[in-house]
């Protein structure tokens, strides 16, 4: 969707002078130039359009603000251009608006501001990570700066702390918990099988990493621990 004399790009902010040959988002208002298209993946550039329409609208707007509020969100795209760690979420780009707005000395608008402080106090109580299951106490805390996420105990035995760092990424970017489903439905050398038999023709190093995480992430979503899927691939 786009607003007919959009000639600036809502990334970069760049003037975009053939704006019918430029990327339409899907699901934001806006237009991307054609270095964006370059730069980003279509759904980097759908995370990033969204999170900078939301910002526009979460600070107290003055004539001075608007254009702090436009340096602030060209300041993270400019950090998550020469990001090396990617892909990103919609969270990580919302936690770096938010990080250089403090530099800059914007406030929240009084109605964010309240809304924040209404789902900072709903999530006191909140489920695990991992399993789903109902926090009540002993919880450790994974840190993402303004963001946390919260694992239980039995979790916290279970797992070693890189392990909740893998698991519970992986169910923040592809979304369910783990033993979601019956493992009974199908074996951890199945979904081995099947993650070697896509690798087979792929040359793609990024795309052979995608596959590696999506099969861990199933295996997870069965139930099966990762020391039982590495053991699994160390036969093949």
């Amino acid at each position: 969707m786009s607003i007919e004399g959009f000639k600036e790009c809502s990334i970069c902010f760049e003037q975009i002078r053939n704006h019918s040959h430029n990327y339409k988002p899907k699901f934001s208002i806006g237009l991307i130039c054609r270095k964006c298209i370059r730069n980003f993946t279509p759904q980097e550039n759908e995370i990033i359009i969204h999170a900078f329409n939301i910002a526009r609208g979460i600070f107290q707007i003055n004539e001075k603000n608007n254009r702090i509020i436009k340096d602030v969100l060209f300041d993270v795209f400019y950090e998550l251009k020469t990001k090396i760690n990617r892909p990103f979420n919609l969270q990580l780009v919302f936690q770096k608006i938010l990080l250089r707005s403090q530099v800059y000395g914007l406030k929240l608008n009084e109605f964010f501001y309240l809304n924040s402080k209404l789902s900072k106090f709903q999530s006191i109580k909140s489920n695990c990570a991992i399993c789903n299951q109902e926090l009540q106490k002993n919880v450790y805390n994974r840190d993402f700066g303004l963001f946390s996420q919260s694992i239980c105990q039995n979790c916290m035995k279970k797992f070693s702390k890189d392990e909740i760092e893998t698991i519970s990424s992986l169910f923040n970017k592809y979304g369910g918990f783990f033993n979601k489903i019956n493992s009974q439905k199908i074996s951890i050398k199945e979904i081995v099988q099947s993650m070697f038999f896509n690798l087979r023709n792929e040359k793609d190093f990024l795309k052979m990493i995608e596959i590696n995480k999506r099969a861990l992430h199933f295996a997870l979503l069965y139930g099966y621990h990762p020391k039982i899927f590495i053991e699994e691939i160390k036969k093949f």
